[in-house]
């Protein structure tokens, strides 16, 4: 029975996780803050001096593509129908393991921000998803990789930090509440954390999910931004792939999105 309830309440919370992507990730008509080019890298290490500081940045490596999910579905029944109907395990397996793959090779382009405290050289704060060890950022002591501010990108869009926000803010009240989302729904698929506390990539908590979800978090609504596709069909596809619960979700957050949001 404790199972059960366990796993009822990991539904609910997987529920809440499809609403919030479906409604919260509205997009600004606001073009403040916004550079880039479709085919020309920038590097810009000590973020954008006229804008001020404290500044904040939500770079992207992403071509203006974004993912068209239908295609991945098609191929993920495919993948499916390799098993039997009455496999819902196997099918699931399968599925997740391809998704997992495509979508955290970094082939489909990278997400990450970049808070500059001031224009000194390494006087900022990283903050993205990586596979397989999740929650990556200079000021996390459990693991040491993260995107330097120097890394190379075709988009993005910088601001001033709002006043009411600092780092402390950021690392202690926003982002540990979307570490342990993305543990829950990474419990749902069946996928463990690599490091303990450091929350869990999935197909559907990327990089795209956590630079979207804590940059809309910090700014206010003039200076939200997209980044998810549509997801059509997603109940039938779900039952489809042994995965019931993922009926709900009718987008899915990815590089592309943002870097056709940032584009405009």
């Amino acid at each position: 029975m404790r199972k059960i309830l366990y796993f009822i309440s990991l539904l609910s919370i997987f529920s809440v996780f499809c609403v919030l992507t479906q409604t919260a990730f509205a997009s600004s008509s606001s073009s403040s803050g916004k550079s880039g080019t479709s085919d020309k890298f920038i590097v810009q290490p000590n973020g954008e001096q006229s804008v001020g500081y404290p500044q904040i940045s939500i770079r992207t490596n992403a071509k203006a593509n974004p993912i068209d999910f239908n295609k991945f579905a098609a191929t993920c029944d495919s993948i499916a129908d390799s098993y039997p109907v009455n496999d819902p395990s196997d099918r699931s397996q399968a599925v997740k393991k391809y998704l997992l793959e495509q979508i955290g090779s970094g082939d489909l382009g990278h997400v990450w921000i970049i808070v500059f405290n001031s224009a000194r050289p390494g006087d900022y704060v990283s903050y993205s998803y990586w596979k397989g060890s999740g929650y990556v950022s200079n000021h996390n002591k459990n693991y040491s990789g993260y995107d330097p501010s120097e890394r190379e990108f075709l988009y993005q869009k910088d601001i001033k930090l709002p006043q009411n926000m600092n780092t402390t803010k950021i690392e202690n009240e926003l982002i540990p509440p979307l570490l342990k989302q993305s543990t829950n729904i990474g419990k749902i698929l069946g996928i463990p954390e690599d490091i303990t506390g450091n929350g869990t990539f999935t197909p559907v908590t990327t990089c795209s999910w956590f630079c979207g979800n804590l940059w809309n978090s910090i700014n206010k609504l003039d200076n939200q931004v997209d980044f998810t596709s549509p997801f059509s069909n997603s109940s039938e596809h779900a039952k489809k792939w042994g995965m019931p619960f993922l009926a709900d979700l009718n987008s899915f957050a990815n590089p592309g999105a943002l870097a056709k949001y940032l584009s405009k």
